[in-house]
Order: structure tokens, then sequence, then C-alpha cells
């Protein structure tokens, strides 16, 4: 049992470490001479593309709000102090 377990993951490792290759491969083709498994591979590799750029947009705005709220909470508080250090001196 510990002998397959040790082929079994060093098969993953040899799968996973030669999944970016294929990718590589199929992008770099011309779109006429594409197979079945490049063609695959290229709408996995567009679709991943598609996901982090959108994910890459949203995060950037979301921050760009943060500091927004945050600007707008120190000012409240700048505000508030400036009044309670007029009023009390």
């Amino acid at each position: 049992m510990s002998t397959f377990k040790r082929y079994r993951d060093v098969g993953i490792v040899i799968i996973l470490l030669a999944v970016p290759f294929f990718f590589l491969r199929a992008n770099m083709k011309a779109t006429s001479s594409l197979n079945a498994l490049d063609r695959v591979s290229v709408l996995i590799a567009e679709n991943v593309f598609v996901i982090t750029a959108t994910n890459k947009l949203i995060s950037q705005k979301l921050s760009t709000i943060r500091q927004v709220m945050k600007k707008k909470q120190d000012m409240k508080n700048s505000e508030s102090i400036t009044l309670y250090i007029n009023v009390d001196h």
C-alpha cells in the first residue's frame, strides 16, 4: 500500500507539472492548427483570464471605495475633535 501511494504521488506531481506546458503549447499555436485538446485548453485559459481580470477590477474598485470611506470617517473625526477643542477652550 505504501509503494502504491508513493507512485501515485509521483504520478500526480508529474501530471501537475505537465499541465502548464499543455496550456502554453496550445496558446502558442495558430488558431487554424488547433486540435480538440488544444481548443479545450485555450477555452479554459481564456475563461480563467477573464475571471482573474474581473476579480482584479472588483478588488481595485472595492479598495478605492474603502479608501474614500476611511477618508470620510477621518474627516468626521477631525471635525469633531476641532469642534471639541474650539468649544472647550
